[in-house]
């Protein structure tokens, strides 16, 4: 869980790896949002630019390594959290 603030993004990770990722925000005030679709990320970007490309190394890495630790606190128990 993380507490988020003004200018702050959620789902980056599934728009930069093309893979499903799940996640719930609650606001507890009035929020405006900007839906960033993949498309106009990867146009901005450049994904065949080395930026595009160290961008979507790090995610990956990103993901693989919260999926490891999602399962091991699974394996671990309700009593690790």
């Amino acid at each position: 869980m993380r507490i988020m603030g003004a200018g702050d993004v959620v789902g980056e990770t599934a728009v930069l790896t093309a893979g499903r990722r799940s996640a719930s925000v609650v606001a507890l005030e009035e929020v405006t949002a900007l839906v960033v679709t993949r498309d106009s990320f990867e146009r901005e970007l450049g994904t065949g630019s080395w930026m595009g490309v160290f961008t979507r190394a790090l995610a990956g890495r990103f993901r693989e390594l919260d999926t490891r630790l999602s399962a091991m606190r699974r394996d671990a128990g309700p009593m690790s959290r």
